[in-house]
């Protein structure tokens, strides 16, 4: 990483975790270049120890209101050192889709007008919970016969948790799809999102 630095000279390092501030600022020589910190999930813990550790950058980037607030009480960061800016969504792209839309995005998956289609889009990773779709699919065998399960994403688990599909005889209800580019189908086909995560932004 030194060794690229020196090669592109960034104006900005931007880090997601507290353990990558700690490489970042290994990696800055005289302050430069600066270290840019997001905070992703506002309800972090922070423990005694935690205060020895922690290091939230020279600048930090809330995507919300209520990260900006823990920020602020709880990691104590000073209010000029926060920036709040909200995640971009085009909101044109992810509209209600129409009736032929819905239907079409069914059909690339091989699911038809009848089933009850639910979705999830995210890593298979932790703490995202996949394992929790799995549960969802068998227990509701004798309450939605019909019942469709697209997951569009990958990561650590993903291999596991195609596994554990053939394990539970759960081909027919849980559609595991991997990394998707573009996920609006998979939107457009569910009647219901599912966010199994056991913490979230």
């Amino acid at each position: 990483l030194r060794k690229h630095l020196e090669q592109r000279a960034p104006d900005v390092l931007h880090s997601h975790y507290r353990r990558t501030n700690w490489v970042g600022r290994r990696l800055q020589r005289a302050g430069r270049p600066r270290l840019l910190y997001t905070v992703h999930l506002s309800d972090m813990p922070i423990r005694w120890r935690s205060w020895f550790s922690n290091d939230y950058g020279d600048h930090v980037h809330v995507p919300a209101a209520e990260a900006r607030r823990w920020a602020i009480e709880q990691a104590g960061i000073e209010a000029n050192r926060i920036t709040m800016i909200p995640h971009g969504v085009d909101t044109e792209g992810y509209r209600e889709a129409s009736v032929a839309e819905k239907l079409a995005a069914r059909r690339q998956f091989g699911l038809s007008e009848k089933d009850r289609v639910a979705a999830y889009v995210g890593r298979l990773d932790d703490p995202k919970n996949e394992e929790w779709l799995l549960d969802v699919a068998e227990r509701s065998r004798g309450t939605i016969g019909n019942l469709k399960i697209l997951v569009a994403g990958g990561g650590p688990h993903e291999a596991g948790f195609g596994r554990e599909i053939a394990r539970r005889g759960l081909g027919n209800r849980v559609v595991a799809l991997g990394e998707c580019e573009d996920p609006i189908a998979v939107y457009r086909a569910a009647d219901a999102l599912l966010l199994p995560s056991q913490r979230a932004g």
